[in-house]
């Protein structure tokens, strides 16, 4: 898998590339980037080291209710990626994230969407320079992680699905099933409901062997990387869906 990512090895986006410090960037620009999406991602840092170490992506979306905004200041802060210094915090609104607000493909009485994440939510962007004692076989330059606290179904739906910014470079999908998500994230889920009727495909899925993958999702037969909170193994997948 690493061989593999590593043939799709990108330069660092412009705007990342040249962005100076304190000057919030353009969430487009952001957005007109490859993007790892993960929905439930809690503080599991191993889609950035994977994707970061191949320099396969720059830039990644990280989704949960159940993570506080001082909870995810403070990880970030003291403890953070190895070998990383963030340069820049930027907070985002849901207006300028989807400025002509969005229409959602699932109807909302068919959902039960966490009152959880009506809470204090926010939606915060981290932008991380590489260390001088490091260099490129270790990974990027520099890369950027956006974290929200908010529905992983709805947001995907809104950004994506509502034609706001590109589909993912690549969909993580793994399901705890003890965790604190209402309903699933792999085939048959309301995730790929949204996909379906939008027709808003990643072009790569990375998936645990605790989750189903989706309908148009084809092995590409690599070995996998074991990761997440029970370090389960995780299968890269290409989207196969007709367009």
């Amino acid at each position: 898998m690493i061989e593999y990512l590593k043939r799709l090895k990108e330069e660092t986006p412009a705007w990342l590339r040249n962005h100076l410090p304190g000057v919030k960037p353009l969430i487009a620009d952001f957005f007109a980037s490859r993007v790892v999406y993960y929905p439930g991602a809690y503080f599991d840092g191993q889609p950035v080291q994977l994707f970061n170490s191949t320099h396969s992506a720059h830039c990644f979306v990280y989704v949960d209710y159940c993570v506080e905004k001082s909870e995810l200041l403070d990880t970030f802060q003291n403890h953070g990626f190895r070998g990383y210094e963030i340069t820049d915090i930027f907070d985002y609104s849901e207006e300028e994230l989807t400025p002509n607000g969005w229409q959602p493909h699932v109807h909302p009485q068919q959902t039960c969407f966490s009152e959880q994440c009506k809470k204090d939510p926010y939606c915060v962007l981290f932008l991380l320079n590489r260390t001088e004692e490091y260099g490129d076989d270790y990974g990027a330059d520099r890369f950027a992680l956006l974290y929200l606290k908010a529905d992983a179904i709805a947001t995907y739906d809104a950004l994506f699905a509502n034609n706001y910014y590109p589909p993912p470079f690549c969909l993580l999908i793994e399901d705890y099933g003890l965790g604190c998500e209402y309903a699933r994230f792999d085939k048959g889920g309301l995730l790929e409901e949204v996909a379906i009727k939008s027709d808003t495909y990643p072009q790569y899925y990375f998936i645990s062997q605790l989750s189903r993958p989706w309908s148009s999702a084809k092995s590409l037969n690599l070995a996998p990387q074991a990761g997440g909170m029970h370090f389960c193994k995780r299968y890269l997948y290409v989207n196969e869906t007709s367009r």
